[in-house]
């Protein structure tokens, strides 16, 4: 289903049905109100001018001689800005909603459960493709399991069961609320309990020097640029340069990146200024000892700021992977299609549970419980029941879903094969596989 709307309407009505499991008319009240508040505003504010909606008096846009919409027919900047907003907006609600909710957590680790136990011959390209953009946040230190999956599904729902990290979240809600201008400010993931990724589209309002070097993700645009404007000193006696020791660089040396690593692609982030004339440079190197090779002096600073454009053309292979790239599109799924598929899954594994009386399933269902599907996914993750786990298997593998069928576009975007590579004055390429 690629449409936000009828995601909508199928996932509310999944939702009464979820009340009624629970014996709850009101479970999902307030969530269904919000649904429904992003729904309208997605029809009638963005894209659009207010007054199309009006009385039908309100005359024609001088734009146009049909109707008062006007400009934004016409305007591929208000399009532009429309579209962004609607994709912003979606994501920073769909991952509050998912944070809220824990069917998808508890989808993600049974499939990699029933995978990595030979119970699905192959992974379910939905739930498999899934996990990237999401590692990080579903599972304990970014890894997915191939053993003690009780243990490893116990210690991110730990995350929610702690006191000390719901005061910690609570405070920074309250901060929040204080602070934020704008919807999107309140949709800011990181006060999520789970899901705490941000998409580059929301980050810091489109100004990359407002990010944090702990809250960026390691996207290839970014991380040069931020490289860019990190500290650099020289050790005069040996000519050496390191770099700063921040919490970037310290991420990225983690990875196995060495100093030196550092230091080039910082340097090859950006376009050198004024050249030193040539001669300058073979007198200043003529008077030092053969083993030291004379550079281009630094401030203090890898390279300087960049110029708008030279910006905007390292990041645009960042924006489009966000977007409709195949490495992290994070902006482009529809989290609330793939939530419903998760409500969809659940019903069918509980219908055939309670048909054969499976033990696991009476354990968790027929005791008074807020939590029945953390519950079934915790005595599952135990491996004691197989008879359970060919159950869930037979509905993954009737509900086998591709992950392109829950995009917003037709299809995903190779950066490397149709955008021009950005290539700086030492040949460096930037491109998704530089990290």
């Amino acid at each position: 289903m690629k449409g936000f709307c009828p995601s909508v309407k199928l996932l509310s009505d999944l939702l009464d049905k979820d009340s009624t499991l629970y014996g709850d008319p009101k479970r999902h009240e307030e969530l269904k109100a919000i649904l429904d508040f992003f729904h309208r505003g997605l029809v009638t504010q963005l894209g659009e001018t207010r007054l199309i909606h009006m009385l039908p008096s309100v005359p024609p846009s001088q734009f146009s001689i049909r109707t008062v919409n006007g400009l934004w027919d016409f305007s591929p900047f208000l399009c532009g800005a429309g579209l962004s907003e609607a994709l912003s907006m979606t994501y920073g609600l769909a991952i509050h909603i998912w944070d809220y909710l824990y069917e998808p957590l508890c989808v993600l680790h049974l499939h990699n459960m029933l995978v990595k136990k030979g119970f699905l011959i192959e992974p379910v390209d939905l739930w498999d493709t899934l996990r990237n953009p999401l590692m990080d946040d579903c599972f304990a230190k970014g890894e997915r399991p191939d053993g003690n999956f009780s243990a490893a599904f116990e210690a991110v729902i730990r995350r929610q069961r702690s006191l000390q990290e719901r005061f910690q979240n609570q405070a920074e809600r309250i901060q929040l609320c204080r602070t934020a201008k704008s919807l999107n400010d309140l949709l800011d993931p990181r006060t999520n309990t789970f899901l705490k990724t941000r998409s580059l589209l929301s980050h810091a309002g489109w100004n990359s020097s407002r990010i944090a070097d702990e809250e960026i993700n390691l996207t290839p645009g970014l991380t040069f640029i931020m490289l860019n404007d990190t500290n650099q000193k020289r050790d005069h006696p040996t000519v050496r340069i390191t770099i700063a020791n921040t919490h970037l660089v310290r991420r990225l040396k983690s990875l196995g990146f060495k100093n030196d690593e550092l230091i080039k692609a910082s340097r090859s982030a950006h376009s050198k200024g004024g050249s030193i004339p040539q001669e300058l440079m073979e007198h200043v190197q003529s008077n030092v000892p053969e083993e030291y090779q004379v550079e281009i002096p630094a401030d203090n600073r890898s390279g300087g700021p960049m110029d708008p454009s030279r910006h905007l053309a390292v990041l645009g292979d960042d924006i489009i992977n966000d977007i409709c790239g195949y490495i992290k599109p994070l902006s482009s799924l529809n989290y609330i299609s793939v939530l419903a598929c998760c409500f969809l899954l659940f019903e069918q594994i509980e219908k055939n549970l309670r048909a054969c009386r499976n033990l696991s399933w009476i354990q968790a269902y027929e005791q008074k419980r807020d939590d029945k599907r953390i519950a079934l996914t915790r005595l599952a993750s135990t491996g004691r029941d197989d008879e359970s786990l060919i159950i869930m298997a037979s509905a993954f593998e009737r509900q086998r879903r591709s992950f392109i069928d829950h995009i917003s576009w037709e299809s995903l975007t190779d950066t490397s094969k149709v955008t021009e590579p950005v290539r700086p004055d030492d040949g460096t390429t930037f491109n998704p596989k530089s990290f």
